[in-house]
């Protein structure tokens, strides 16, 4: 009989970026070990990250050496730059431990699998099933260029990579019956739904260094140490289903419908039982086949769930949880949705629906506030979201974007809040500005507006072309947030070329309207026409943008 090896705690298979650019895979300990050296992860698709991130380096420090106790003990942690030697000494002594549990082709407990599962059948499926932009049964992507007929050799860290994913991102509907499932019926069960990140919008602070990445997630009082909480290769020991608390082994076929004991359990949950099946090749150890089946389910979303936005119902329905967490909007630049991951403050009671940001960035917000983070820390955001389509059985698209966040802008008394708030909000007026003026040209011309959710609008133009400037200007608000005087000028700068941008993109619509928009249309008592839009559109304009209409009112008396 032949065995395969690969073990995460030495074999390389997360692949990180050194400050130089270089990439290269490493294993778990070195990851961790010297987090300090590396830049961050470098994973081909954006969703590996949060399930490598979620799934085991946070779940092993906080299982190893824990969170710090205190703000104080957070900030002595982050301030030396590196694990120092005894916390490094703990992570290595603790993956020695539990070092069997990181085989994955182990006989006895394969890592995140169930050893030995299988179908009634015995049948196996392609490994191109853990990887959605790979046809597989439903999944047809467009310009996939392989089929299901197709072998897809994974190399044991692309294995481990989307392993991990379908943990945290697989598809809803129906799955292959374990054999050993008492809940699976001929052969399959139903009513899976998608992987527990699949439901939100994911939000991950990072840092400059992979260990500064992990600090940010890894905030003081971290509840963990509730009873039972531990991570999914702990609770391997529990019989196949505790009779006393209903929960089945994350090492068996059987699963269970439950809320999480805690976050280290959240955050390992497995939400599929896997097991991969790899076979020797020419070109070595390869993962060719697949088993897949059903999971556990989360009952609820947990308030405690650390990486998504809120909402806070005021009114909820009967048996329906006052948070929901906020899922990520397609087509839409995170910076356009900044004010959610800037509200900090809980609800505290009152009729309307609140946005609340969420749980890291609040307790990173308290790390400002007591000093234990220099206003001008180079915090970024990592936005991650899955759109499902058809009856959430495919993937449709993923949404993945980073942005510098300035932390001072957390604070609602902060002057950077209010100019970050005003960029997003004039953004947004002069995009909808420009979809006004598009309808009016459009109704002076004789046509009808374009429906508010069809076509192309140029107001989406417009945004695409303000991202980079929006961009620059977050990064230059956070690298100036104690300097006023040079904060004003990034703001006239960035006023002058949203200006200059609007227009431009206006002109281009009066170029493409027809010569007879000119006279116009009247149309019931309103008289549409070139010159209408462009007085509604440019009024708006020097409406909104008011330091630049200040500046060209002083060049000219028109102003214009």
């Amino acid at each position: 009989m032949v065995y395969f090896v690969c073990n995460l705690v030495d074999d390389p298979w997360i692949p990180l970026s050194s400050p130089q650019g270089e990439i290269q895979e490493h294993s778990l300990q070195e990851a961790l070990v010297e987090s300090h050296c590396y830049s961050g992860p470098a994973f081909p698709r954006p969703t590996l990250f949060p399930a490598v991130l979620r799934q085991v380096l946070v779940p092993v420090l906080l299982d190893s050496i824990g969170s710090p106790r205190t703000t104080q003990q957070w900030g002595q942690w982050f301030s030396q730059g590196s694990f120092d030697s005894s916390q490094r000494q703990a992570i290595a002594d603790y993956l020695e431990e539990h070092r069997d549990f990181f085989d994955l082709f182990s006989e006895s407990h394969p890592f995140a699998q169930v050893a030995g599962l299988e179908s009634p059948t015995k049948e196996t499926k392609g490994s191109a099933l853990l990887i959605p932009s790979i046809a597989t049964g439903n999944n047809v992507p467009l310009f996939s260029t392989l089929t299901e007929a197709d072998t897809l050799p994974l190399r044991p860290a692309e294995a481990a990579w989307w392993l991990l994913n379908t943990h945290c991102w697989d598809t809803a509907a129906i799955k292959t019956g374990a054999a050993g499932d008492s809940q699976a019926k001929n052969g399959k069960t139903t009513g899976n739904p998608t992987g527990p990140l699949g439901q939100l919008g994911i939000v991950i602070p990072t840092g400059a260094t992979l260990f500064e990445t992990l600090m940010l997630n890894l905030p003081p009082r971290t509840p963990v140490r509730r009873s039972g909480d531990r991570p999914q290769w702990r609770a391997r020991d529990l019989r196949p289903q505790d009779q006393a608390t209903g929960i089945a082994s994350p090492g068996s076929p059987e699963w269970s419908i439950r809320p999480e004991l805690g976050l280290m359990d959240l955050l390992t949950w497995q939400s599929r039982r896997i097991r991969l099946v790899p076979q020797q090749t020419p070109d070595g150890v390869r993962v060719t086949r697949v088993v897949v089946c059903a999971g556990d389910r989360l009952s609820r979303i947990p308030e405690t769930e650390p990486h998504t936005a809120w909402t806070w119902v005021a009114k909820p329905r009967k048996n329906q949880s006052q948070w929901r967490p906020r899922r990520h909007r397609p087509g839409r630049a995170i910076w356009q949705g900044l004010e959610s991951l800037l509200a900090v403050n809980l609800p505290e009671g009152g009729d309307g629906d609140r946005e609340v940001t969420s749980d890291l960035l609040r307790r990173i917000f308290d790390l400002q506030v007591d000093d234990a983070l220099p206003n001008t820390y180079p915090l970024r955001i990592t936005a991650v979201g899955v759109v499902y389509g058809n009856q959430s059985a495919v993937v449709e698209d993923v949404i993945a974007d980073e942005i510098p966040l300035p932390i001072t802008a957390l604070s609602a008394d902060d002057r950077t809040r209010d100019l970050v708030t005003e960029l997003v909000d004039q953004a947004d007026t002069l995009a909808r500005a420009l979809d006004r003026m598009d309808v009016d040209l459009r109704r002076a011309g004789g046509g009808d507006p374009i429906p508010w959710d069809r076509g192309h609008h140029p107001g989406a133009g417009l945004l695409h072309a303000l991202d980079p400037l929006a961009r620059r200007v977050l990064a230059l608000t956070q690298h100036h947030a104690d300097d006023d005087e040079h904060l004003d000028r990034v703001m006239h700068a960035w006023e002058q070329r949203a200006w200059q941008i609007s227009e431009q993109h206006a002109e281009r619509l009066l170029d493409a309207a027809p010569a007879h928009v000119f006279a116009g249309r009247e149309i019931d008592k309103r008289l549409y026409s070139e010159s209408s839009a462009q007085r509604y559109f440019r009024a708006t304009v020097r409406k909104k943008l008011t330091r630049q209409a200040e500046h060209r009112q002083a060049l000219s008396p028109e102003g214009n």
